[in-house]
């Protein structure tokens, strides 16, 4: 299994969807308990018909006569205007966290792995020449390897700007 690697993260946008899982699970929490104070029990609700159905404990009269009669009005109103289909139920484990941040990172295809790897590996080569006094800031790393205006073009060594540096790299050797 080849190891992935992150090019980017949005993790604004996975917060922000954590976030809202959040609220959905604290207005689900609230909702039962306000309907747990008037007689209904459940730890989940996916239809507002069944908290009307437990409510209706005279068929004759209509919902808001038997809420009024019980004097449950306006506590049942307010459990349901919490009511939502997105309601949850249960916290947001560390593992949906987990699972909603992957869908929002971007990982390297083996091209762009491959890629990254050629440019780390001239930085590491650029970076060695220090070790053999050779400078390699923006002027001098353009005078020993140097691509012309077209950037089509491959790029090219230039003996004639190395050559003293391989000259003295093979004095201090012999000194």
């Amino acid at each position: 299994m080849s190891t992935k690697v992150l090019l980017n993260e949005n993790q604004a946008q996975a917060d922000s969807k954590i976030h809202f899982l959040n609220l959905d699970y604290q207005r689900g929490k609230k909702m039962l308990e306000t309907l747990k104070k008037i007689g209904f029990e459940a730890g989940s609700i996916t239809d507002w018909q069944e908290v009307e159905k437990h409510f209706y404990t005279n068929p004759d009269w209509t919902l808001e006569f038997n809420l009024q009669a019980k004097g449950y009005s306006e506590t049942f109103a307010e459990a349901k205007k919490l009511f939502s289909s997105q309601n949850r139920y249960e916290a947001i484990t560390d593992a949906e966290k987990e699972e909603i941040k992957e869908q929002y990172r971007i990982y390297a295809s083996d091209h762009q792995k491959e890629a990254l790897q050629l440019v780390n590996s001239i930085a590491d080569n650029l970076n060695r020449l220090k070790d053999f006094n050779i400078p390699i800031n923006s002027s001098y790393a353009s005078q020993l390897c140097y691509v012309l205006r077209n950037k089509d073009q491959n790029v090219t060594v230039s003996n004639e700007s190395l050559l003293p540096y391989l000259l003295k790299l093979e004095q201090d050797i012999f000194n």
